[in-house]
């Protein structure tokens, strides 16, 4: 009989420990959700940062800059979260993608962006180099890799060529640079809402949530723009 009061004794205490770690992992489960899900709350200083000067945007529309690299594995996959966002919000948001030239390597690359840029071939050549590097493992770590990969593709390559070497590209990428080095860029990728607000991607910040504070920070813009409207 004793032994039956023990046996039963510890199924309860076993019992009481599964409900107190079922409890814990609810908990945990809520928080979770609670942080990351749709209706969290966005923090100033833990989601976004403050720019210091902010610049003064004078058009209709908010401003979305992303700074990127074809170098970095993030802005590869951050590049089709944007454009099905921004599909549906070209009336209300200006995206404004700035190479970071922070290395040799990403200044070349930098270089290729706005070539193809001024050549008016980034809606269908911008994804090429992106393939290449994190899809069949290319890197252009060299103008001569980066032009015979050129070569290969159906860009006119005398024109694309003769821009890549252009005074007009030296500007671009000196104006990205000043840019950067303005609003304090130090990763990639970083978006910059209305020239006011900084969301980095890292530790803590997925590119899902990156985007989704991005989101909120511009209806936040757009929301004071609308009352400023209404006051007249």
């Amino acid at each position: 009989m004793v032994k039956k009061s023990r046996f039963l004794s510890q199924q309860k205490i076993f019992a009481l420990i599964l409900a107190v770690i079922a409890i814990g992992i609810l908990v945990a489960l809520f928080w979770q959700t609670h942080q990351t899900g749709n209706n969290s709350q966005i923090v100033e200083g833990r989601d976004y940062t403050l720019v210091e000067k902010p610049r003064r945007i004078r058009d209709e529309k908010i401003e979305l800059i992303e700074f990127f690299s074809y170098a970095c594995v993030h802005c590869y996959r951050l590049e089709p979260i944007l454009k099905d966002w921004l599909s549906n919000q070209q009336d209300e948001i200006a995206f404004v993608q700035i190479p970071a030239v922070m290395n040799e390597y990403w200044k070349i690359l930098g270089r290729h962006y706005f070539t193809l840029q001024r050549l008016g071939k980034l809606d269908t050549r911008h994804m090429d180099i992106f393939n290449a590097i994190h899809s069949s493992g290319k890197i252009f770590d060299s103008e001569t890799k980066l032009l015979d990969f050129v070569k290969t593709t159906a860009i006119e390559f005398d024109s694309y060529e003769k821009i890549f070497r252009s005074i007009e590209v030296d500007s671009d990428l000196q104006k990205a640079n000043q840019m950067a080095r303005r609003l304090k860029i130090t990763a990639v990728p970083t978006l910059v809402v209305q020239g006011k607000y900084i969301v980095k991607t890292g530790r803590g910040m997925g590119l899902k949530r990156a985007k989704q504070v991005a989101e909120f920070l511009i209806e936040k813009e757009l929301k004071t723009k609308r009352s400023a409207k209404a006051k007249g």
